[in-house]
């Protein structure tokens, strides 16, 4: 049985991921289960999982406080943004349309 952290209302969240997010944070509550049962350290487990110290610390607070839905990939608002200022955009367009037309032959 998986120790609970978090609230209540996080696990109901739990439906609102796909399956392969649920999977994936099984897995990682897997990586981590030797540490909550106090069976290895972070650093052992890092180890033999081959996961980063900072990862392991961070999915642990994570699930502490979130429960498993924590140890779910939150998706980045700027995902498929470009950031690009519009000084760049301005030059890139004007750039492009007053050279439209215009081809260079170079010869070595």
């Amino acid at each position: 049985m998986l120790p609970f952290f978090g609230s209540a209302e996080m696990i109901k969240n739990l439906a609102d991921f796909t399956e392969e997010a649920r999977q994936k944070a099984m897995e990682r509550y897997y990586t981590l289960e030797p540490y909550f049962k106090k069976l290895k350290s972070v650093r052992v487990v890092s180890e033999s999982e081959k996961v980063p110290n900072r990862t392991l610390y961070n999915w642990i607070s994570r699930y502490k406080n979130d429960g498993l839905a924590g140890l779910i990939d939150k998706t980045r608002k700027d995902r498929h943004r470009i950031k690009v200022d519009e000084d760049t955009i301005n030059f890139v367009q004007n750039e492009y349309f007053s050279n439209r037309g215009i081809s260079v032959l170079l010869q070595s």
